[in-house]
This record gives structure tokens, C-alpha cells and sequence, in this order.
């Protein structure tokens, strides 16, 4: 396993991720417009942004893994940073 493998496991799962959440933002899109029609419950509406919101956090925690890794892999190649802040 190379170091670089962890990155391109994140990005894979990032694209997925990014095409879950199309889905899931047309998903509440649809239940809102049958709730504001009368044909359900607003349960689906919450239902679906439960949904939009889980789905959205894991693409944050999942684009926080991809930027920890390549720090990781900075880090391994002998990179190093400053800090400014005088700390």
C-alpha cells in the first residue's frame, strides 16, 4: 500500500458521496412539492432532510479525511511549515 492510496480511497468515496447528495437534494425537492399539494405526509419532507443532512455531513467529515491524509502525505515526504503566529 502506497501513501498516497488513502487519497485516492477518500476521493472515490467523495464522488460518491456528492452524487448521494444530488439524490437526496432532489429527493426533498419532490417530497415538498407533493406535501405542499396535499399528496403526503410532512413527515417525508423531514424524512428527506434528515436524509440531505446525513448525507451532507459525510461529505464534510469525508473532505476533512482527504485533507488529513495529504497532510500525512506531506508530512512523510519531509514537508514541513512554520508558525507564524509566534506560539
Amino acid at each position: 500500500m502506497t501513501v498516497s492510496m488513502p487519497s485516492a480511497r477518500y476521493g472515490e468515496q467523495l464522488a460518491e458521496l456528492q452524487a448521494q447528495e444530488k439524490v437526496a437534494q432532489e429527493t426533498l425537492r419532490i417530497a415538498q412539492n407533493r406535501y405542499r399539494n396535499g399528496y403526503s405526509s410532512y413527515l417525508d419532507v423531514l424524512d428527506a432532510q434528515r436524509t440531505l443532512f446525513s448525507t451532507q455531513l459525510s461529505v464534510v467529515q469525508v473532505k476533512n479525511n482527504l485533507l488529513l491524509a495529504q497532510v500525512d502525505l506531506y508530512r512523510s515526504l519531509g514537508g514541513g511549515w512554520s508558525d507564524s503566529s509566534g506560539m
